[in-house]
């Protein structure tokens, strides 16, 4: 048969286990699933995590590239007073 099952939403992972028991006393207990059920975007991206640890590494690396452009034009700027 077909169960539907309804879940709430949360700000954290939520896990779900499924036990079927038939007349006999047989039991067979499904693989646990984890699920997130929210609306906020930020708990989305935070839970997602290779999209949030790759933001923070692109970030960085950014941020190193940017500061090596300063040093740069700053050095390049500082040769051309002193001629």
């Amino acid at each position: 048969g077909k169960l539907t099952l309804t879940a709430g939403s949360a700000n954290h992972w939520q896990e779900m286990s499924v036990t079927a028991r038939d007349a006999a006393g047989n039991e067979e207990t499904a693989e646990t699933i984890r699920f997130l059920i929210t609306s906020n975007i930020f708990v989305q991206f935070f839970m997602n995590k290779p999209l949030f640890y790759g933001t923070l590494i692109a970030l960085a690396a950014a941020a190193a590239g940017g500061w090596r452009l300063w040093i740069v034009l700053k050095k390049r700027k500082d040769k051309e007073e002193q001629q």
